[in-house]
């Protein structure tokens, strides 16, 4: 099975970030998905995605979004 790696990115990343991300990821033949959460409600929606058995979480983006999944990592 493939580590699967979930990068949760802020509204405000560029599309061209998307890009590359996606590119390297994909690349690197990791199984991956680009979850875009607001600050405000990314805590949650990564706490119930931990559950699903992702290997790794990337957090990509302002203190705002870093902190919120550091939250739902330590939760």
């Amino acid at each position: 099975m493939k580590r699967r790696v979930l990068v949760v990115l802020a509204p405000t990343a560029g599309a061209s970030l998307r890009e590359e991300l996606g590119q390297a990821l994909g690349a690197s033949g990791l199984a991956y998905e680009l979850l875009e959460v607001a600050a405000g409600d990314a805590a949650g929606r990564v706490a119930g995605r931990l559950a699903e058995g992702w290997a790794c979480v990337v957090a990509v983006g302002g203190d705002g979004t870093v902190s919120a999944v550091a939250h739902a990592l330590a939760g």
